[in-house]
């Protein structure tokens, strides 16, 4: 049979897609869910992706150990049962869930910055607080620095000296500003100002968090760092 000149020949594309493509989809997929996660670790958006891609080479071995196994497992499935039917769909299921759990968590189950801040120090965030403010940033190879400021009551600054274990810092001189560790938030009281400014610290060598707590001499209102290096 022959095809006259102008004629348009279609093929009809049916099955599954190849498998290494289909293997390619699961491991995007993930990157793409990584990033999306560690976006929501920084205060600065473009800063958490510009994180998550350079630390995207840490979601290969993850792949290979985890979702490399079930793609090549539903593959054998498939062909040992003859089936096509959602073959590509069910390779690319595992990573399409943590990409979906990333986008949600991002919307309706955001963590609120009392409760990263109770998760990353231990204690209760202060229960009566005033004109929060806070800047996060770190995940993946990337140290953890929160940095919150808040206006409460003496009772509350001096329970959380108590449960983080805060004492003062002995090398804190009041004359040696960039001595201090932590930095004025944008929308903050500069803490320059502040009478009686006294600077507390829990930095034992059996952990590596780290905490700082800044106050006034009326403990009214304080600046708190919390690290992993």
């Amino acid at each position: 049979m022959s095809t006259e000149p102008g004629d348009i020949t279609t093929r009809e594309i049916t099955g599954p897609l190849h498998l290494g493509y289909a293997l390619l989809i699961s491991l995007f997929l993930l990157v793409i869910a990584y990033i999306a996660a560690e976006s929501l670790g920084w205060s600065n958006t473009w800063h958490g992706i510009s994180n998550g891609v350079r630390h995207s080479i840490l979601v290969i071995p993850i792949w290979i150990v985890f979702f490399l196994p079930w793609g090549l497992g539903v593959f054998a499935i498939y062909r040992a049962t003859k089936w096509n039917r959602f073959r590509t769909a069910w390779v690319i299921f595992p990573s399409m869930f943590f990409l979906c759990w990333a986008f949600l968590k991002a919307t309706l189950f955001a963590e609120q910055p009392e409760e990263r801040f109770e998760r990353f120090s231990g204690a209760a965030f202060p229960g009566r607080c005033e004109n929060l403010e806070y800047f996060f940033s770190g995940g993946g190879l990337a140290d953890y620095i929160d940095t919150y400021y808040f206006e409460t009551t003496p009772d509350e600054i001096n329970r959380l000296i108590h449960e983080l274990k805060l004492k003062a810092d002995t090398e804190f001189r009041i004359s040696e500003f960039p001595h201090i560790p932590i930095s004025k938030l944008p929308n903050s009281p500069d803490w320059r100002k502040w009478q009686g400014l006294r600077l507390l610290k829990n930095n034992t060598k059996s952990s590596n968090w780290i905490y700082y707590l800044l106050t006034n001499d009326q403990r009214d209102r304080a600046y708190v760092k919390i690290g992993c290096l």
